[in-house]
């Protein structure tokens, strides 16, 4: 699913892209991307800014979902 908006900050670019695209096109670790979401609320790179898309419910819910699982 591409949710994460990500920046090129060197053209401006943006583009919705799923996590693995995101890891591929920052060089930031999918691990990491998805630590920054949560603590900060976006992921800035050296050349690339990428932001979570989804409303604040859906992403509060997926991690309810995560937590009980595990």
């Amino acid at each position: 699913m591409n949710y994460l908006m990500i920046e090129d900050r060197n053209t401006g670019a943006t583009e919705l892209v799923s996590l693995e695209e995101a890891e591929r096109r920052s060089g930031i670790s999918a691990d990491e991307i998805e630590w920054a979401l949560e603590e900060y609320g976006v992921c800035d790179g050296i050349d690339h800014t990428i932001t979570d898309t989804r409303p604040a419910e859906e992403i509060v819910a997926d991690d309810m979902e995560a937590c009980l699982a595990a």
